[in-house]
């Protein structure tokens, strides 16, 4: 089968097959890597794309003040940008807790809001996320922000193109 040559069949070289081999298994691992496995095409192009955030807890008063329009957003986790603040609305935070008759009520949580982040950036869509600097981003999940000076535990609420 192999012949003195080192040739398959006296056609083919071993040591030019191995190296096909490992090209074709770089460049499947690049497709798969840095290509979008969800059917968008390897070389898609990014969209604009705009980013809703919401304190998963309340947050106290002086870190919600500090985040300002214009002030860029980092994943503390991988250090994707997710563009610069364009809306930051601050609500009172309110907890519930049962009253003398059991019945839950709500009330205002004072030194505390509830913060909703809207940001835009350049992304590539995919179903329910966006992929941002190779990192895949979801409605709902629930991660840290760097928005300006604050550090924010947020989740994902919304995802729009623009």
């Amino acid at each position: 089968m192999i012949d003195k040559q080192g040739k398959i069949l006296g056609k083919v070289s071993v040591i030019d097959l191995f190296v096909l081999v490992v090209i074709i298994a770089i460049v499947l691992f690049g497709v798969l890597r840095l290509g979008n496995t969800q059917g968008m095409g390897f070389l898609q192009t990014a969209q604009p794309i705009t980013l809703g955030f919401v304190t998963v807890d309340p947050t106290e008063d002086f870190t919600a003040r500090v985040v300002r329009m214009g002030d860029p957003v980092v994943e503390h986790e991988s250090g994707a940008r997710l563009g610069n603040v364009v809306a930051a609305n601050k609500q009172v935070a309110v907890e519930q807790h049962p009253n003398a008759d059991g019945i839950m009520t709500t009330s205002p949580m004072y030194g505390y809001s509830r913060l909703e982040v809207t940001t835009t950036l350049y992304g590539y869509p995919v179903y329910n996320g966006v992929r941002v600097m190779g990192h895949l981003f979801l409605v709902g999940d629930e991660i840290v922000i760097r928005a300006g000076d604050a550090n924010l535990f947020v989740y994902v609420s919304e995802i729009t193109l623009d």
